[in-house]
């Protein structure tokens, strides 16, 4: 995860800048502190609790910002590199206020599912008898995962990144902006690490059933945006 997040900050420096790379990280791991807390003191997704050494204030792991940046920021990187794809652009305020709002609220969404999707293999790794890494007190239909926590990473990633959209739309480019398209080509390496380790852990202890949900459900994300990024940008060289 350290080595993930290092990745994130390179990259976001390039591809957004120092400035909007420090805001990200401050919305991103602000928000899954305040969410984890929640979650564990009172319940809001379902109840549980960690068990894990190295606990901040003996309630969450030390990690928890660092790995919820982690996963917002793949999850808004791979949506814009949906948007660029189809030709897109980053919204930002011209005069209708309620088209941008809309449009917003559409990729914080697509971002929300992204992140939701790459649960669906991590909750039932970390959850299992042979890790525990956090428990779940009342269990749910989903290998012991209550529905509710899916909502919950859906609505922690959907708001963190609306925010950030929401400061970049109304924040002018000075003719300077660091981005840089062919980098996002990377941003989906990120979302397969973060695939591939449960994935190494889901093998080692006879649970492939894990890998196989998660790889129906996140390889599409991680294909079908590079795919129409690189036919785009055929189109535009040809």
């Amino acid at each position: 995860m350290f080595a993930a997040f290092s990745f994130v900050i390179l990259h976001s420096s390039r591809v957004l800048g120092n400035k909007k790379t420090l805001i990200f990280i401050l919305i991103a791991g602000s928000f899954g502190l305040i969410f984890e807390f929640a979650g564990v003191n009172y319940g809001i997704f379902g109840e549980y609790f960690y068990n894990v050494p190295d606990l901040l204030l003996g309630i969450i792991p030390i990690t928890v910002p660092l790995t919820w940046t982690v996963i917002i920021y793949s999850s808004y990187i791979i949506t814009n590199l949906f948007l660029y794809g189809f030709g897109g652009e980053k919204p930002r305020y011209e005069h209708n206020l309620l088209f941008l709002v809309g449009v917003l609220v559409l990729l914080s969404a697509i971002g929300g599912l992204i992140a939701v999707n790459l649960d669906m293999i991590m909750d039932p790794v970390a959850v299992s008898p042979q890790l525990k890494q956090w428990i779940w007190v009342n269990g749910g239909p989903y290998f012991g995962i209550p529905i509710s926590n899916f909502g919950g990473w859906f609505i922690l990633t959907f708001f963190s990144t609306l925010i950030f959209r929401s400061y970049e739309s109304f924040k002018s480019e000075d003719g300077k902006s660091p981005t840089n398209r062919g980098l996002y080509v990377y941003a989906p390496a990120l979302y397969l690490i973060l695939f591939l380790q449960p994935s190494v852990q889901a093998i080692s202890t006879n649970n492939i059933e894990y890998v196989l949900i998660g790889a129906a459900t996140m390889m599409p994300f991680v294909m079908v945006p590079l795919i129409l990024f690189f036919i785009r940008k055929h189109k535009k060289v040809t």
